[in-house]
């Protein structure tokens, strides 16, 4: 395994049988040149797994209580400003990512989605400890 900077390290031509970029191009200003030098990478027969956000999906659950559903809302657009305003981050980049696959030459092309619905929660869940976005209630 080895780990490279993307973004001004040159890359070694067809040299990798297998990259993985979970969450790095939406960050970066210029994705699609650093997505070419990433496909031009590859060996022939080789894999590229690009795992990418897009916030678009980021919404509170229809089931909430209107008042605490209108605070989620708030709470993830205010979310969604700073990062896109701090930061470089293409809060949409997961929809376009595809066609950047398509444009920079790759084949045999597969492409999955999730949706996340998030759920605003008190500062203890019934078991009394605090939850977390990654483990669903029991």
């Amino acid at each position: 395994m080895r780990v490279r900077g993307v973004i001004h390290n040159q890359l070694p031509e067809a040299e990798f049988d297998l990259v993985h970029l979970r969450l790095v191009l939406a960050w970066l200003p210029e994705p699609q040149a650093v997505l070419e030098r990433i496909v031009q990478a590859l060996r022939p027969g080789g894999w590229l797994l690009a795992e990418e956000l897009d916030f678009v999906s980021a919404v509170p659950s229809p089931g909430m209580d209107p008042q605490p559903q209108a605070l989620m809302a708030r709470i993830i657009a205010a979310h969604n400003a700073l990062l896109s305003s701090e930061h470089t981050l293409n809060l949409f980049y997961g929809r376009r990512l595809e066609g950047a696959l398509t444009d920079a030459g790759v084949v045999d092309l597969g492409c999955a989605g999730h949706v996340s619905i998030w759920r605003g929660a008190s500062l203890e869940d019934s078991s009394g400890s605090s939850p977390s976005p990654s483990s669903p209630k029991g």
